[in-house]
């Protein structure tokens, strides 16, 4: 997974989900599975941190946002569904940012429909 992380990646969750996160980013093989990566911006409702990568500037940004917010909540809603996810320019932060974190997910099998392309 990481060496196919995007550049600019901040956070890559790796629990299976069923629902889509967001948009395809890209697919690889390993072995005799094909990995799928999404962006991690549409998600709804989630708990559960079972496995992440992050990238450099992952303790920068989540501390500027918490000083930004206030304050986190449970760590695992929160990031998923409040840094990720949210699209309110109110709680972007610095900069004004859709999302405060370049947020994707990364999981093995079937692709999750809908498979967004482009």
């Amino acid at each position: 997974v990481i060496d196919n992380a995007p550049a600019n990646a901040d956070v890559i969750f790796l629990k299976t989900r069923d629902e889509p996160t967001g948009q395809f980013v890209k697919q690889w093989p390993v072995e005799d599975e094909m990995i799928y990566m999404y962006s991690m911006n549409r998600v709804q409702a989630a708990c559960g941190l079972a496995g992440y990568i992050v990238g450099p500037k992952f303790t920068e940004k989540l501390y500027k946002q918490i000083i930004y917010s206030g304050g986190a909540d449970m760590v695992d809603a929160w990031l998923i569904n409040h840094i990720c996810s949210v699209r309110d320019p109110t709680m972007s932060g610095e900069g004004g940012r859709k999302n405060k974190l370049n947020c994707y997910h990364a999981q093995g099998g079937p692709p999750k429909a809908p498979h967004i392309v482009g």
